[in-house]
């Protein structure tokens, strides 16, 4: 299937497809299972749909093929690419679920791939300005390791091309349409005379093009003509046609040097692409792994290339090398390949010809088991093997260094826990591993990402192989994780770039800029030395050591296709790809390139310091219960974002401001500035969630109703941020408060209507349990659910409901530990648990302390309000 308006597509007897496709509306039900949603892309063979699967109540992608194209030979490639693709699991390959037939219609059903294709990225950039190098050599990395999969299966894909490699929501490379695969085994690999030339003419291999036998490397030529016009801008051979294209490399013996037409490009990276596109398969890679390692290593070393010599000194050479061949190739083909995913939990290792060297089941598969480069050169796997749905604490944050061929476990580091830096949260983190050669010595650094479940701090961890030293890098109030790292501040030491949400921060997305302190090449420090740097909104925990060099608040409301950073050294810029609009570009001092200002560097920086300080004493001022003074201090910290050019630091410090004002009881003035910000912001629910959240709190139940309903008003879907969930709740709460629980059960069904995929079950189930309808636990929460309101409301259900008092006394205790929110509800819960179960003397001191706590609380959290009534009454039953 192309979707590149570039390319042609030729099929059986090298007809082109027609011009003019037949379309299938959106909404239209197809074969009584599946509504179509809207066209993902169409091609020579087939148009693919978003459709929603009723039965599996999940959206999915249906690959239809075209009723013009209804041939014989048409239906056994559709019927080859689910064989082939059923077979495949990986991360890097788009999963086919099976072939249905729908009346005279035969289709496919695939996973849906959010981010589109690499044509569509790629039309971003032109010739003047190709594709970041960092960008690029993050896909080729993806794009070999799909192949590295598909050849260790023996499968060849036949066509590859930027409209076959798809983009996750994340940015990540997927291959897809395999309709022109083939097994390596089967009598396919040379093109028939009925079925001509199949492909895309300026992605074919010289050997596809003439009809001759291909084996892998024809994949990796093909890849290599996508890695050149990648970073070139333009195809390796420019012509009027796509023939003509076809023709010159059939003719040329080499193709243009990268380094002449952007002399920024890597001399490895010039040398790898060259070796893949060498006009004669045996001068190129031998296979997608070999590839592979030179492109992680960033090291093209010069080997002996074929040339036309004296038919003597060919024959000595082939003699002398004939009976190492013969004896390695049994061992190169077992030795490690890769790791694939092995269900939804577990992993596989495989080696060079697909076989399985070992497995593990019932582990975290995902950013887990990273091969890396390891201090004496060998490779490694790094391995947290936890059990899958089972989150790290202190006490299990092992990393397992594994011996690839055999799993075997070679060593255990404890890795430092940054949980003490919030003791309110439980003790349970979940992770992804990142590597890179830091500094550049050929050992991977390992860089741990943690994230809380299911709340917002996080921290990352540094592993030095070389030292066997770790450090924590990076704390914050929020989920950040590794994005790339590169030499900033030109101090000859790269510093480490983290990209996440700022969970406490409007759930606003930002880039941090960490040093290493101090250095990774000092040997001199003991294994848990370092100095971590903290997020912005937490940097004085720092210290006067603080490492990080700057902090970058991100424009609110944006999806980034990518968690990577796209790395430019020789115009010093950050590139972030936005979904719906073009990279957003920072210099490396951390400011947007599209916002240049007058100011000197160095001033900028400070005035950008001066307002994450104003905003921090701001911040403590109002948990002080000081909003007046807070009001002032805020204001000035807005001042300096707006002099340094920081548009969305300057509406976090306003949003801010408006909640010190409500506070300071200036509410006329506070709700003048939330409409303003309400009107020109693009992110305009979070504004109306703040007002709301805040009027709540304060008992304005009128007006925080008001503002509830505004954000919900807004949009049909969060692009980013916090769920409309959120926002919905409060408004129930409000309305629950005010008694109108059979209005909050109009609401939700209206918000089920608006928002089809965000899951208000748990809070139907509790409404309707307040609204007087039996209760239905069994909703409200499931084991392994994520929120602990919802936890506490599981409970409460199963107790109205009229559960063993003894056994649910039992639960609540061992589901403590693993509490972080709401804890005055579990004492009151508990509490009410040991009254019936006759220990009045222990049940009152936590009856009495969940009302204190709760009607301290709902000044800063509303949830607690409409709680409270219940907590009351339960004190006052047991006191009576």
């Amino acid at each position: 299937m192309s979707q590149n308006p570039r390319t042609e597509s030729l099929g059986p007897g090298g007809a082109k497809p027609p011009g003019r496709i037949e379309l299938i509306a959106g909404g239209t039900e197809f074969g009584q299972r599946f509504e179509v949603l809207d066209v993902l892309g169409t091609g020579g063979y087939a148009v693919v749909y978003r459709a929603f699967d009723r039965t599996l109540e999940r959206e999915v992608a249906l690959k239809l093929l075209r009723q013009d194209r209804l041939s014989p030979t048409a239906l056994r490639r559709l019927r080859r690419e689910a064989a082939i693709a059923r077979d495949v699991v990986h991360p890097r390959i788009v999963r086919i679920f099976d072939i249905e037939e729908a009346g005279d219609t035969v289709f496919l059903t695939m996973e849906v791939v959010e981010g589109g294709s690499l044509v569509e990225r790629l039309a971003h950039y032109t010739a003047d300005r190709p594709a970041p190098i960092a960008a690029v050599v993050a896909w080729a990395t993806q794009a070999l390791e799909g192949l590295a999969a598909l050849h260790a299966l023996g499968i060849l894909h036949r066509d590859i091309k930027p409209g076959n490699l798809l983009l996750t929501g994340d940015g990540e490379v997927k291959l897809s349409d395999f309709g022109l695969a083939l097994h390596l085994e089967r009598d396919e690999t040379r093109a028939t005379t009925h079925e001509a030339v199949l492909g895309t003419l300026e992605y074919l291999s010289p050997e596809q093009a003439l009809g001759q036998d291909v084996d892998a490397r024809s994949d990796l030529y093909s890849l290599g003509v996508v890695l050149f016009e990648m970073i070139a801008g333009r195809l390796p051979f420019v012509t009027q046609s796509s023939l003509g294209s076809l023709l010159e490399r059939l003719k040329n013996e080499r193709v243009p040097d990268l380094r002449e037409l952007r002399a920024e490009t890597p001399t490895w990276l010039a040398g790898l692409v060259a070796r893949l596109l060498a006009r004669r398969p045996e001068e190129r890679y031998p296979s997608a792994e070999a590839a592979l390692a030179d492109l992680r290593a960033q090291s093209v070393p010069v080997r002996w290339r074929p040339q036309r010599r004296a038919w003597l000194t060919a024959a000595v050479v082939a003699t002398s090398l004939a009976a190492a061949t013969v004896g390695a190739r049994g061992y190169t083909g077992s030795r490690f390949s890769h790791i694939v995913l092995d269900g939804e939990l577990g992993v596989r290792a495989v080696d060079q010809r697909g076989r399985t060297l070992w497995n593990r089941e019932d582990v975290h598969p995902r950013g887990n088991f990273v091969p890396f480069r390891s201090a004496n050169g060998d490779l490694r796997v790094a391995a947290f093997l936890a059990p899958a749905g089972v989150a790290l604490h202190r006490s299990t944050s092992i990393l397992h260094l594994l011996e690839p061929q055999t799993g075997e476990s070679l060593e255990e580091i404890l890795i430092p826990s940054s949980a003490t830096q919030f003791l309110d949260f439980s003790d349970t983190y979940y992770f992804s591993i990142d590597r890179w050669d830091l500094d550049a010595d050929g050992v991977d650094e390992l860089i741990l990402s943690f994230v809380h479940d299911p709340y917002y701090p996080g921290y990352v961890v540094l592993y030095e192989p070389r030292l066997r030293r770790t450090r924590t890098l990076f704390v914050s109030a929020g989920h950040h994780r590794f994005a790339g790292a590169t030499d900033l501040d030109g101090d000859g030491q790269a510093e480490v770039l983290l990209l996440g949400i700022n969970n406490r921060m409007g759930w606003m997305e930002g880039v941090a800029a960490v040093q290493i302190q101090p250095r990774l090449d000092d040997p001199t420090l003991n294994r848990l030395s370092g100095s971590a740097a903290y997020g912005p909104d937490l940097a004085d925990m720092g210290g006067t050591r603080q490492p990080l060099l700057w902090y970058a608040l991100l424009p609110p409301s944006q999806r980034f296709t990518e968690r990577t950073i796209q790395i430019d050294v020789t115009r010093r810029q950050l590139a972030l790809d936005r979904q719906d609009s073009g990279p957003l570009v920072l210099d490396f001092d951390g400011f947007r390139v599209d916002l240049p200002s007058a100011l000197a560097p160095a001033r900028r920086s400070q005035l950008r310091d001066e307002a994450w300080k104003g905003m921090r004493e701001g911040s403590r001022l109002l948990a002080a219960g000081d909003p007046g003074l807070a009001v002032a201090a805020l204001e000035s910290a807005t001042g300096a974002a707006r002099a340094a050019g920081l548009p969305a630091l300057d509406e976090w410090l306003q949003r801010l401001g408006a909640q010190a004002l409500l506070e300071a009881g200036e509410t006329t003035e506070a709700l003048t500035r939330y409409d303003a910000l309400w009107s020109s912001s693009a992110d305009a629910p979070e504004i109306a969630y703040d007002a709301a959240r805040y009027l709540h709190a304060l008992g304005n139940l009128r007006q925080a109703e008001f503002w509830y309903r505004r954000g919900l008003g807004t949009g049909a879907s969060a692009l980013s941020g916090r769920s409309r969930i959120y926002t919905l709740r409060g408004l129930l709460f409000v309305l629950g408060e005010r008694g109108r629980w059979q209005e909050a059960l109009t609401e939700l069904d209206r918000f089920a209507q608006a928002y089809p995929n965000q899951e208000s079950v748990p809070e139907r189930a509790y409404v309707e349990w307040r609204a007087g309808r039996p209760p239905r636990p069994e909703a409200a929460f499931t084991p392994g659910g994520f929120q602990d309101l919802h936890r506490y409301w599981w409970f409460e259900l199963r107790l109205a409901r009229g559960d063993d008092p003894v056994t649910l006394l039992a639960e609540v205790r061992a589901a403590r530990p693993a509490i972080s929110e709401y804890v005055a509800l579990f004492d009151s819960l508990e509490g009410e648990l040991l009254a019936r179960t006759g220990q009045r003397d222990a049940a009152l001191p936590l009856l009495r302390s969940s009302v204190e706590d709760a009607r301290r609380l709902q000044r800063t959290d509303p949830t607690y309000r409409v709680h409270l009534p219940l907590l009351a009454e339960r004190l006052a039953a047991l006191r009576s």
